[in-house]
């Protein structure tokens, strides 16, 4: 059963301006942010050079991580003088490859342009505000201007923009997840979506960042979900643990590939590198670490003025 309807020409021409506005603010925001001063955007630019000049993969290890440098580097906002060893951030090392291996052909194209980097994460947010689109569609077939209030709001939330328009792993992760959400509901309203294809987002997913393997949990959920909903109506229903395989063995096959070099260069049980770079940012603050400086509602205020500046996508001094 499909919940899916034909799109009216005012629908895809109000689509087609969200995507047309969010690539003008995005090239904007690659163009005009100045460079370095987006979230840890040197050491994901470090990653990929890596990667084009000495293949894939690199090992994070002491000195990719020097929080006296690290300091200098945002108190004086990046300053050219200050950048002769900024090659030397890379305490993003640890990270799932993907991301990566698609910015080095781009990196080695360009001879490393940062901005051309950046454009690269602009193109893929485009995926990510039309999984937006397609998510509010199947959520609700008949209001698509909910789908469009979506897609405009994942389009033009100034501080996602910024994130967007920057070099890191976080908008191919956003879109992979967004796929994956898309075709769960697809799923789960009982559409042909292949648990195996689930699996493989999953799996993809956990090469690009750690913080996808919520899908690990929630797709199996929604897989239960239907063959309990199919049972209760009295419908042809799949094996269970058969469906549940079918999923698994991908993911498992994919995120394996990348577990097993995780664990052959950090050890047991550090599968995802994890361990590794917390013994490497020695000296990066933490949560726990600032509440015993500050107290609570000192980290409130300090939060809030630094999410009511970062809303806007001035992420100056972030990197």
């Amino acid at each position: 059963m499909t919940h899916t309807k034909e799109m009216s020409p005012g629908v895809i021409a109000g689509l087609a301006a969200i995507l047309i506005v969010y690539l003008l603010l995005g090239v904007g925001f690659a163009i005009r942010t100045p460079p370095w001063q987006a979230p840890d955007e040197p050491a994901h630019y470090n990653y990929i050079a890596q990667i084009a000049e000495n293949g894939c993969c690199p090992v994070i290890e002491p000195g990719d991580w020097d929080q006296a440098y690290l300091d200098t580097l945002r108190a004086n906002k990046f300053a050219p003088s200050l950048l002769d060893d900024l090659d030397r951030v890379q305490y993003e090392d640890h990270q799932p490859p993907l991301y990566y291996l698609l910015g080095a052909p781009v990196y080695s194209l360009t001879g490393g342009s940062l901005t051309a980097l950046r454009l690269l994460s602009v193109v893929i947010g485009v995926g990510v505000v039309a999984c937006a689109f397609a998510t509010g569609r199947v959520v609700a077939p008949a209001r698509p201007q909910i789908a469009l209030a979506a897609a405009a709001l994942v389009a033009f939330l100034p501080q996602h923009v910024a994130i967007l328009a920057s070099v890191n792993n976080d908008g191919l992760s956003e879109l992979v997840v967004g796929l994956a959400l898309w075709l769960s509901l697809r799923y789960l309203s009982g559409e042909n979506v292949s648990a195996w294809l689930l699996g493989v987002l999953a799996g993809v997913g956990l090469l690009v960042k750690v913080n996808t393997i919520f899908l690990a949990g929630l797709v199996p959920l929604v897989i239960v979900l239907r063959w309990w909903l199919s049972r209760r109506d009295g419908l042809a229903v799949a094996s269970l643990p058969r469906t549940l395989v079918a999923f698994a063995l991908p993911a498992l096959a994919l995120a394996g590939v990348w577990w097993a070099r995780n664990i052959s260069v950090y050890g047991w049980p550090d599968f995802l590198g994890l361990g590794a770079h917390d013994a490497v940012v020695v000296g990066q603050l933490r949560t726990a670490e600032r509440l015993g400086g500050v107290g609570a509602a000192g980290d409130l205020g300090g939060r809030r003025g630094r999410h009511l500046t970062g809303f806007w996508g001035n992420l100056a001094g972030e990197g």
